[in-house]
């Protein structure tokens, strides 16, 4: 069955998340109908960019359809070409950051390891200590400028239009207040594991040293 109601949705992807009552519901309301020749041009534009925004935030296909859904019940899509635009801006602020959090990830994979310092060859110095340290700073700076741009995007967002943005299916606002606090406690516990999966140390006996026996003295 080829559905017509989100010209921004693949077919495959309809028939798979709209069953036949749905489908029959949203036809009888005249939602579902096919789009005229004068407006494919700007639908396939449309469908384009929405896709992107979907691929970049990885949203998960049930928030895609809902958003779909919703868009869809203005017949002109004025609605959709109203939002796409704040939509791509907040994506392209959440990309930006999600670099910037990998980046920070990998410095603290090395920086915030204790055990860094008694590798062969490491370097101990206070010196290497005041570079990581000027190193983690401004990759925070810069993570805090990003959040602020962020949040205002995401607000626009959500007052303009009442869409809540995600990214892989979270919240986003939700996951900045925390994401930081949870990357440093996510790369402990890898370094816990890989301590409890190492093979155990083999265990040096001392070698004591066997002395005579004290001799009996007879005092009478």
């Amino acid at each position: 069955m080829v559905l017509y109601l989100l010209f921004f949705i693949k077919d495959e992807l309809q028939s798979q998340l709209l069953n036949e009552h749905v489908w029959s519901e949203l036809k009888s309301s005249g939602i579902a109908k096919k789009p005229d020749e004068d407006s494919v041009s700007s639908q396939v534009t449309l469908q384009d960019r929405i896709e992107q925004v979907w691929n970049k935030l990885k949203m998960p296909e049930k928030l895609r359809l809902d958003m779909a859904i919703k868009y869809s019940l203005d017949g002109k899509n004025s609605l959709l070409e109203q939002a796409i635009g704040s939509w791509e801006a907040v994506t392209e602020c959440i990309c930006k950051r999600e670099e910037l959090i990998l980046a920070l990830e990998k410095f603290e994979h090395f920086a915030s390891d204790p055990n860094r310092f008694f590798e062969k060859g490491s370097k101990r110095s206070s010196l290497t200590r005041l570079e990581e340290s000027k190193t983690r700073d401004a990759l925070h700076k810069r993570l805090s400028a990003l959040d602020g741009s962020t949040k205002k995007a995401i607000r626009a967002v959500e007052k303009r239009f009442k869409d809540t943005v995600t990214y892989q299916g979270r919240p986003y606002l939700e996951k900045m207040s925390v994401d930081r606090i949870e990357m440093l406690y996510w790369l402990q516990e890898e370094r816990r594991a890989a301590l409890l999966d190492s093979p155990p140390t083999t265990e040096v006996k001392s070698k004591t040293c066997e002395l005579p026996p004290i001799a009996t003295i007879n005092l009478l």
